[in-house]
């Protein structure tokens, strides 16, 4: 099976799993325990289930930022995660947790754009 393939289909659902879960912002609890296979898409330790390079890094980059519907891919993936990308102590977690290390791509959302008409 495509382990990235996987990964991006149930990256939108990603907060279900986190460990601040808020049925509110995310999902309902209901729907969340419908798509618990999508857990162990974030829970597996073994390197060898994950695709090399994570999937926020083309999810979040200029070129997919700039189709249709980017925009959300990147959000969605980086969901619970900007405060990886943020001063520490600002999102509430820290910079150096292990799994911070894939969502540096996330940062681009923090970024200021300039509209040019």
């Amino acid at each position: 099976a495509d382990s990235n393939a996987c990964f991006l289909s149930c990256a939108k659902y990603r907060c279900c799993f986190e460990d601040d879960f808020d049925p509110i912002s995310c999902h309902s609890t209901d729907f969340c325990n419908q798509i618990e296979v999508c857990e162990t898409v974030f829970t597996t330790n073994d390197a060898s289930d994950r695709p090399e390079t994570h999937p926020s890094k083309e999810l979040c980059s200029i070129d997919n930022l700039m189709v249709t519907g980017g925009y959300n891919q990147c959000s969605n993936i980086c969901a619970g995660k900007l405060c990886c990308v943020q001063e520490d102590g600002a999102g509430g977690c820290k910079s150096s947790r292990p799994d911070c290390a894939d969502f540096r791509a996330c940062s681009i959302l923090l970024e200021d754009f300039i509209s040019i008409d």
